[in-house]
């Protein structure tokens, strides 16, 4: 037997992701990164000291560690991060902000705050029930990272 409301709320929830990546890569164009970017950025923004370990990255971001390799890379080679050893364990490497990525996370982030991170049009009521009915369901099959 199909599960129309399942199949129903999987798609519109692809289609939600579709829109929201389109309009967030879109506002994140002018500071020359895309949404994947942006979310390494901003998790090292709230790191302390600006820096996690790469592999970190990868479970804190659900991504593969080749994923978050090539972030990285891209992310270096536009200055926004650098790649530190670990002084305790030379095997350890971290990605740390530099200042031009301190810069480029802030003014990307009140861009996307201005433009309520593509979901504008949303109510304060719809939204809150969107992330709750989410945030429940992930925690049930335990999806959260570390």
């Amino acid at each position: 037997m199909l599960a129309i409301e399942h199949l129903e709320a999987a798609t519109a929830m692809m289609r939600m992701q579709q829109l929201m990546t389109t309009s967030i890569d879109r506002e994140l164009r002018p500071f020359r990164i895309n949404n994947p970017q942006f979310e390494a950025l901003l998790l090292l923004y709230f790191s302390p000291n600006g820096a996690v370990p790469l592999g970190r990255m990868g479970r804190r971001l659900m991504v593969h560690p080749a994923t978050v390799t090539n972030t990285i890379d891209q992310l270096q080679s536009k200055g926004l991060v650098e790649r530190v050893r670990s002084e305790e364990d030379r095997r350890l490497v971290f990605a740390k902000l530099t200042p031009r990525g301190h810069k480029v996370v802030i003014g990307a982030t009140e861009a996307l705050t201005e433009m309520k991170f593509g979901i504008a049009e949303m109510t304060l009521d719809e939204a809150t029930a969107v992330a709750q009915a989410i945030s429940a369901f992930r925690t049930r099959i335990g999806d959260y990272a570390e």
